[in-house]
């Protein structure tokens, strides 16, 4: 069980750090600004990433949970790793697809780097929800406890305060995003989590057989 949850949470981090080097990578590569600064990269990986980070170790998990047995006892097996890059690819796309669209239509270009961070934020906080208990999808598997609820509703409000509050919105260098950057986010939330509910899917046909264990 401890394994799977730390291979559980190193799969949730490893996500969205592969995500920003992509989004980073990327906007290299096309000659386009940053879409992320170095603060914000750093408060999604302290606080989007943290909080629900520790709340996925500390879960109990369901009752409906099974004991699933690796074969290779690597934490970073085939199929996490095909987990880890499929999410970070939709986050990544999401948050430079909502970045390009900012830029381009206000040119306007510290509102479109707070649409990436709002957009990285929320997608980070919403596959929290369903990122544990691999490899069963969370319609198997029930929802998280308590833990990781408070986690992901604490890092949503701290993401309000980063974006709307004139202090630390000052250091971050964010501006108050319209109700237009939250609708994408939210939109781009739901396409990682309906990625992470596939692969996971996927995976599970081979990973889990009938009587619970590994295939």
């Amino acid at each position: 069980i401890l394994f799977l949850k730390f291979q559980n949470v190193l799969a949730y981090l490893l996500s969205d750090s592969m995500a920003e080097i992509i989004i980073l990578g990327a906007a290299l590569f096309l000659g386009w600004p940053l879409p992320l600064t170095a603060l914000m990269i750093l408060w999604i990986n302290l606080i989007s990433d943290g909080l629900p980070a520790v709340a996925l170790t500390l879960d109990d998990g369901s009752k409906n949970d099974v004991v699933v047995k690796s074969q290779t006892k690597k934490l970073l097996d085939e199929r996490v790793v095909s987990l880890i890059v499929s999410v970070s690819v939709v986050k990544a796309l999401a948050a430079l697809i909502i970045f390009k669209l900012f830029f381009i239509w206000g040119g306007n270009l510290p509102m479109a780097q707070t649409a990436a961070f709002v957009s990285m934020g929320v997608a980070s906080l919403m596959s929290a929800i369903v990122f544990g208990r691999l490899p069963k999808p969370t319609v198997s598997s029930g929802l998280p406890g308590r833990g990781v609820w408070m986690s992901v509703m604490i890092g949503l409000i701290l993401l309000l305060v980063a974006v709307y509050q004139p202090m630390v919105a000052g250091i971050l260098d964010t501006v108050p995003a319209t109700l237009s950057v939250w609708k994408l986010a939210l939109g781009g939330g739901l396409a990682v989590v309906l990625t992470i509910e596939l692969v996971k899917y996927v995976l599970s046909i081979n990973w889990i057989g009938k009587s619970g264990r590994e295939v």
